[in-house]
């Protein structure tokens, strides 16, 4: 019979092994690893993917916020506020504020879409005076009426407003009853409440359009399943180009630039000889260049063999 001390020593020292055996695996260099320019520019691409795929057609300017008011991007619009005061968060994400004498309506990402970008916290909407144009029974506000409501919808009071406006008290005072008068109320709760339901109704509406998901992914999808993630990057144009990735979402990336509309590996057991293989394969279908210009334009299209991991693992140069 083995001694209670040996079986002892023996269970204690295959105890002492189970932390070894599970020790957690090094993992490839990640995303908060990335030098801090790198992680930027992936940040305002994300950003920008998200203002161009994601969010509706809005009929008004409009920017995306970091969570300090700072703008982060702004697309082809004239609203371009380098930073603008937040509000206080609220149960329903919304706020109305202004700038340079404009109406701003401010929406919190997170509670209007999911998983917003990490760069952007805020979506700031320019609302102009054509905007009231169907409010109004007249021929919509003058500039100076507009300016006397964005004051009122951004929480000042009526002589608050007139000595911003440099104006006193009694001129404002019956400018504000000629508003009134074109939005048929007789008080100024009355002219906010208005004005504060066209735009919740007018935001309700936008953000309530179904986006439509393009034949293409759902071709990929129905063929690949889980194999494939589609997805796009958003250019400066406002273009999008889409991307195809396949094989290890962690692995070594190879770019292939393809001019065709569906290219693809002959061979049925391509995303698992990636996988195996640890790489990436990302395609960017119906890409091409602009004609080169110059006296030898054959000189544009001469290129340099690339050196590209075979299946034995080693790598093999493609002319």
């Amino acid at each position: 019979m083995r001694p209670p001390r040996i079986s002892l020593r023996r269970h204690l020292s295959r105890l002492a092994e189970i932390p070894r055996l599970f020790a957690p695996a090094t993992l490839p260099r990640g995303w908060d690893e990335d030098d801090p320019a790198i992680r930027n520019a992936r940040h305002q691409i994300e950003v920008q993917q998200f203002f161009h795929t994601r969010l509706p057609t809005f009929d008004m300017p409009c920017c995306l916020l970091d969570k300090e008011g700072e703008s982060v991007y702004f697309g082809d619009s004239d609203f371009r506020p380098a930073r603008l005061m937040l509000p206080e968060v609220n149960e329903h994400g919304i706020s109305i504020s202004e700038h340079a004498n404009h109406i701003v309506v401010l929406l919190e990402l997170r509670r209007y879409w999911n998983n917003p970008p990490s760069g952007a916290a805020w979506l700031a909407l320019s609302v102009g005076p054509r905007f009231f144009d169907a409010m109004t029974s007249d021929s919509g506000l003058t500039n100076s009426e507009y300016q006397l409501v964005t004051g009122l919808l951004s929480g000042l009071d009526l002589k608050q407003v007139a000595e911003r406006l440099n104006a006193s008290y009694d001129t404002k005072r019956k400018q504000l009853q000629i508003i009134f008068q074109k939005f048929g109320v007789t008080s100024q709760a009355a002219l906010i409440r208005l004005i504060s339901t066209r735009l919740m109704g007018y935001f309700i509406e936008t953000l309530s359009r179904p986006v439509s998901e393009k034949p293409e992914r759902k071709l990929l999808a129905r063929h690949y399943g889980s194999d494939v993630l589609v997805h796009s990057v958003a250019l400066e144009s406002g273009k999008e180009l889409p991307v195809w990735e396949f094989g290890d979402r962690r692995g070594r990336s190879c770019i292939l630039f393809h001019g065709l509309i569906s290219p693809t590996i002959l061979c049925e057991e391509k995303v698992a000889i990636l996988r195996q293989h640890g790489l990436r394969w990302i395609v960017v279908p119906r890409f091409s260049l602009p004609a080169p210009q110059g006296p030898i334009p054959s000189a544009f299209w001469i290129a340099t063999p690339m050196r590209w991991p075979n299946m034995s693992g080693t790598s093999s140069a493609s002319q």
